[in-house]
């Protein structure tokens, strides 16, 4: 053969996979990306408040959902990965303030040992942000000073919260850390925690 038949050959072999390759892309459906993301942000409402209703401290801050949160979430979510997880249920505070929200941290710092977990009272409110959609859970707890319930919460520093999903042990859902408060033996504190999943 010769070197222009060669040559010509060449062409033709590589015109053959070019129009190869082109019929297979040819084929290929690539749909275009939607743009949409979930985003779940959390908020914190503190109110400690006397004996006759008069509010003496009030703090707000966000808070990180841990990893084990994140694992929480998609364990409730879809039915055969891990289904028996508790779902979120109870609240705590503490006095560990001092160590800022992580992401591997899966317990309240400093808890108040004569202060057990609260059950969390659960609302929940479906609407639109800035024309997107969004669905906001409210959580609520209280936790009274020794003079006034069974728990004896009351301490001069009180500057952590956390949310879990059992009474005792379990997973820890979120936690957060705010300027401390003093509940003393006649009072109570408000614990609000808000979670708004929002379409970005």
């Amino acid at each position: 053969m010769g070197l222009k038949h060669f040559g010509l050959l060449l062409v033709a072999i590589v015109a053959v996979s070019s129009g190869t390759t082109y019929a297979i892309l040819e084929g290929v459906s690539v749909q275009p990306t939607i743009n949409n993301g979930v985003q779940l942000l959390g908020h914190v409402e503190i109110v400690v408040s006397d004996a006759q209703g008069n509010i003496k401290a009030y703090r707000q801050s966000d808070n990180m959902i841990v990893t084990d949160g994140m694992e929480l979430l998609a364990e409730n979510l879809f039915s055969t990965v891990n289904a028996s997880s508790a779902k979120i249920s109870h609240m705590e505070i503490g006095t560990g303030g001092e160590t800022a929200p992580a992401a591997g941290q899966t317990d309240i710092i400093t808890v108040i040992s004569s202060c057990a977990r609260e059950v969390a009272s659960f609302s929940s409110v479906n609407g639109t942000m800035n024309g997107s959609p969004n669905a906001n859970v409210t959580a609520t707890a209280t936790f009274e000073g020794g003079n006034v319930g069974p728990n004896d919460c009351d301490d001069s520093s009180i500057d952590e919260a956390a949310i879990f999903n059992h009474a005792t042990g379990g997973e820890m859902f979120a936690r957060n850390t705010f300027t401390a408060v003093e509940l003393t033996a006649d009072d109570t504190l408000a614990l609000t925690w808000t979670f708004q999943f929002t379409d970005t």
